[in-house]
């Protein structure tokens, strides 16, 4: 990109991002923007702006999670990406289902039954719902069985705002499908049965010792194990639909004032 590269918005090079009158004259449009479609937010961050202090942990978060969308459309016009920042966000979208099935069923349906380490078994005819949901559900072209139960799921809790009581044996069976299964090592990597684990902080590191004789030989969990070859990094790194997964978990704890 040259210095006299043009930018999305008209009357902007490239080298102007370098010069202060120039950065003054965007930030005036951003605020103009800003006031322009929210002028109550605006005028609430100027407050927050002049006095940070004035405003709580959780407030002065809600505040710049509210500002956050202003920021991305001006940049995105800025740069003249506003076309594949909108295709990120139709691809981001598509992924609500899967975090709306994990919040509102099984975190608030699902799991409340595995409470006091309480033991839930699937029955022969949840197992059958289930697969009738997927083979449903998948086509040749679109074989994500999490994305199909969690469209049905998420269909189960419309349907139940009109009609409960016709739901009400396939939300039962859902929910001890998804009880018995929200730990099954064969979806560990979904994310709709991924929550957060209470942590023993006097014991972070999960060691076995194999041999009474020699205690000071330590291994890790054989489930934990992963192989080097060479110098290739032993973690796979996470997905979009993993990464979207811990986003989504920390905008929820974002109003308890938490950093977890």
């Amino acid at each position: 990109m040259s210095p006299e590269t043009r930018l999305g918005l008209a009357g902007y090079t490239f080298a102007d991002l370098h010069r202060p009158a120039k950065l003054h004259e965007l930030y005036d449009r951003f605020v103009d923007q800003v006031k322009a479609t929210e002028p109550e937010l605006w005028a609430e961050w100027d407050r927050y702006r002049d006095v940070p202090d004035s405003l709580g942990a959780v407030a002065r978060g809600n505040i710049v999670v509210a500002m956050a969308p202003h920021v991305s459309r001006f940049v995105s016009a800025l740069f003249g990406v506003g076309a594949d920042a909108d295709q990120l966000v139709a691809a981001t979208r598509a992924y609500d289902v899967l975090f709306r099935f994990k919040i509102d069923f099984v975190r608030r349906r699902a799991l409340p039954l595995l409470k006091g380490g309480a033991h839930v078994t699937a029955t022969a005819e949840d197992h059958a719902l289930i697969e009738r949901i997927f083979d449903a559900g998948l086509s040749q072209a679109d074989k994500d069985r999490e994305v199909t139960l969690a469209q049905y799921g998420c269909s189960l809790l419309d349907r139940e705002a009109t009609d409960k009581a016709a739901v009400a044996d396939e939300m039962e069976s859902l929910k001890r499908w998804c009880a018995a299964h929200v730990h099954a090592p064969q979806y560990r990597g979904w994310v709709v049965f991924r929550f957060p684990e209470n942590l023993d902080y006097d014991h972070l590191v999960q060691i076995q010792r194999p041999d009474p004789e020699l205690p000071e030989e330590l291994l890790g969990p054989d489930e934990k194990l992963r192989r080097r070859q060479g110098f290739q990094l032993t973690d796979n790194r996470y997905t979009r639909r993993e990464v979207l997964s811990d986003i989504h978990y920390c905008v929820l704890c974002h109003e308890r004032d938490k950093d977890t």
